[in-house]
């Protein structure tokens, strides 16, 4: 929305389309669960037919003039049992009209951490990333061997890296164990995980969260925010 006079005018909309990469099906009621694949190419596909769809719907609603933008951006829903959640992979803009224009291809990916093995070459996205993370796992259980798991996410936009998110599960309750694990992960980190890019660690343990231990893109240094203990 946008300030005219003093009225508000709408000045642009944008939607979000979220496409399944697997069809989920049931031979029989109450049956188990199938899961067929579904290619790229017919998701894509699919997907530019229902956006066009969709933005003539809007345009015709009340209120949406002819000229205001109406941009789409198309999200590839990640198999049921995939870690690491979908990603957006094109986007495209209908300026005036109900005609959208030339789509515009991402390449996002999310890479699990630690990667299974199999799964990674010296060439894979994450490789480098993960050989660090398993270092700093490596150094985090050796302290603490009382852990139960330590898990990361690491965004990528085509090879480059653009943020982490770590989950570290424990087995602490005391405030004084919570503390100590929490300061340390913030002292280790710096060794082992990506400077350049923001980095977000969560210290969790079955009763909620427990801290908080995060650093900017541009900071060297973690700060640590206790959420509580039990």
């Amino acid at each position: 929305m946008t300030q005219d006079g003093n009225d508000l005018k709408l000045a642009g909309i944008v939607i979000g389309m979220a496409m399944n990469t697997q069809d989920v099906y049931q031979k029989e009621q109450w049956g188990a669960n199938f899961t067929q694949d579904i290619s790229k190419a017919e998701r894509i596909a699919h997907g530019k037919e229902m956006a066009a769809e969709v933005v003539k719907r809007y345009r015709a609603m009340s209120g949406v003039g002819n000229d205001v933008p109406i941009y789409v951006a198309m999200y590839a829903q990640a198999p049921e049992d995939s870690l690491s959640g979908g990603n957006f992979y094109s986007w495209s803009v209908a300026n005036s009209g109900d005609t959208l224009g030339n789509w515009t291809d991402l390449d996002r990916q999310t890479v699990v951490l630690p990667m299974q093995d199999g799964t990674t070459s010296e060439k894979s996205v994450g490789s480098a990333l993960n050989t660090s993370f398993k270092n700093f796992t490596d150094k985090l259980q050796g302290f603490f061997p009382n852990l139960s798991s330590i898990t990361g996410q690491a965004s990528y936009d085509g090879s480059n890296l653009k943020g982490l998110n770590v989950t570290v599960s424990t087995q602490f309750y005391s405030a004084t164990e919570i503390e100590s694990f929490a300061n340390y992960i913030a002292e280790t980190a710096p060794s082992y995980l990506p400077n350049g890019v923001p980095v977000q660690i969560r210290m969790e343990a079955s009763t909620g969260m427990q801290a908080y231990i995060i650093k900017g893109a541009n900071d060297s240094k973690y700060t640590v925010t206790i959420l509580g203990s039990y």
